[in-house]
This record gives structure tokens, C-alpha cells and sequence, in this order.
């Protein structure tokens, strides 16, 4: 009888650790972590809801290893250019940006090994169409010296626009940087830098996108250098689609104090029985 009392007091210690375990991203719609051999190049066709292979403007390759944030680890391996100049490598997504009513929601890890020129995610057509960009800006007109802050731009649209958040560009370490495009009037993009596991009250930048084409819309990742590292690319429906969880071994450490309790209680409960034998 002693040991049914305790349950309920278990119990929602039990339902309180549980909710810190890592959830099932089920909304995802396109996810890349470049799981691919070291070395790889344009063709490489890992992933899920892409309509084609990684093609590229110029050469990239993929490094054994993957990146992380104190909070988020990256999967498989990641991504660099290997061009010094500036560089693309784009692939065709299985969903359309801007289109009216939708919401949809991007991460990627990115960590920029040396001051440089721009290095960003471009959410649209390749070349050529009105299409926001996120990361390190480069200047006025999409080129020149590197920003010193995370923002959104617009490129190969009539008229520039830029929109800069607080938070400083950490040379040599890793970012994790979420987007979120809502389908309304404005096209509206927010950028949210290194965000946690809960979605913030409010982004730190943000800005009304064109998306010049209602088709088939690609991510570009782009760089004016070869000193950019890229990793786990993510697209979903939601905030927790595409944000970090708890590792594994934070569940693990959360649950020692349970455990304990566990113990202790599970000793008094044979105390009892002894003193009232």
C-alpha cells in the first residue's frame, strides 16, 4: 500500500521529464543534414522533399564532421565551397515560398571561419528573380564588406533592401539560424539567431520579402568565399519543426534527480513496513 501512495507524487515528475525528451519532428518537408562521403560534389541527392540533386555555380565539398551549437547538434556531415570567389550551390524544393495563407519555416547551422564577403541562404529562384536572403550581408548592393550583424536582404529586385538584427557575427563559431516566411500580403520574413528551444516573442529582424515566382522555388546557399561552413538544412510547417531540442544526454542528467527520488522513497516505503511489523 505504501509503495501505490507514492505513485501519484511520481507521476508528474515522470510527465515533467518526459515533456524535455526531443519530439518527433513529423512536419517536416524537406531536411538535408549532407550525409554524404566526405569530398562529395554537385549531384549529391540525399534528403528528403527536394525534386533534384545539389547543383552548383561552382565547386563545393562536403568535410567529415558536422556542426554544432551548445544546444543543437548537427547530423551526417557539412558543407564548403571550394571556390575563393563567389559561389552558389542551389536545389529545387517541393514547396513554394510567399504563396498566400502559408507558413512555412527554415533552419540551417552555418559557421563562418574568417571575416569575408557575404555568406547567406537564398529563399527563391537561383538567378535572376526578387528573392530574400538571410545571413552575412554584403553591402548595399548585395556585395562588398561584410556586415557586422545576422540580417535579411533582397537581391535582384529593383530596389535593395536590408534589414539588420543585434546580434554581432561570431567568427569560428557555430549559428543556428531559423526563418520564417508567412504567405500574408507583405510576404513578411523573420530571421531568429540562435533562438533556443522556444520561440522567441519577438525575431530579430525582419522585413517584407518578394518572391518574384509563384513556381518552383530552390535554396541557394552562397558565399563570397571558401571560409563558410554549412549543415543540417531544415524546412517545416513550425517553430518546433526546425528548432533544436534537448541532446540525449541532457534527457539522461534530468532524469537522475527522478531516479533518486525513485530510490528514496522506494527505502522509506521498507522502513514503514519493518516498524509496522
Amino acid at each position: 500500500m505504501q509503495l501505490r501512495r507514492t505513485q501519484p507524487l511520481l507521476a508528474p515528475l515522470l510527465l515533467a521529464l518526459l515533456g524535455y525528451a526531443p519530439q518527433i519532428r513529423a512536419n517536416l518537408i524537406a531536411f538535408d543534414p549532407f550525409d554524404y562521403p566526405a569530398g562529395a560534389d554537385s549531384g549529391a541527392n540525399g534528403g528528403t522533399g527536394f525534386s533534384a540533386a545539389w547543383a552548383a555555380g561552382s565547386s563545393f565539398s562536403v568535410n567529415s564532421g558536422n556542426l554544432s551549437t551548445p544546444t543543437y547538434t548537427g547530423t551526417g556531415n557539412d558543407v564548403q565551397f571550394s571556390s575563393t570567389s563567389s559561389a552558389t550551390m542551389y536545389r529545387p524544393v517541393l514547396t513554394t515560398f510567399g504563396v498566400t495563407g502559408s507558413d512555412i519555416w527554415i533552419s540551417y547551422l552555418t559557421n563562418p571561419t574568417s571575416v569575408s564577403a557575404y555568406s547567406s541562404l537564398e529563399l527563391g529562384a537561383p538567378v535572376g528573380s526578387p528573392s530574400p536572403t538571410v545571413g552575412i550581408l554584403g553591402g548595399s548592393l548585395g556585395i562588398g564588406p561584410a556586415s557586422a550583424f545576422w540580417g535579411i536582404d533582397q537581391i535582384n529586385g529593383q530596389n535593395y533592401t536590408s534589414a539588420l538584427s543585434s546580434k554581432p557575427i561570431s567568427y569560428g563559431q557555430t549559428t543556428l539560424l531559423v526563418i520564417h516566411i508567412l504567405g500574408n500580403v507583405q510576404h513578411t520574413v523573420d530571421l531568429y539567431v540562435n533562438p533556443g528551444a522556444t520561440l522567441p516573442a519577438s525575431p530579430d529582424a525582419s522585413m517584407n520579402g518578394f518572391f518574384g515566382s509563384t513556381g518552383q522555388h530552390f535554396l541557394t546557399f552562397q558565399s563570397n568565399n571558401a571560409n563558410t561552413l554549412f549543415d543540417e538544412l531544415r524546412v517545416g510547417t513550425t517553430f518546433a519543426d526546425v528548432a533544436p531540442a534537448p541532446e540525449p544526454h541532457s534527457l539522461a542528467i534530468l532524469g537522475i534527480p527522478v531516479a533518486a527520488l525513485v530510490a528514496r522513497r522506494g527505502r522509506a516505503s521498507r522502513r514503514r513496513r519493518v516498524v509496522c511489523q
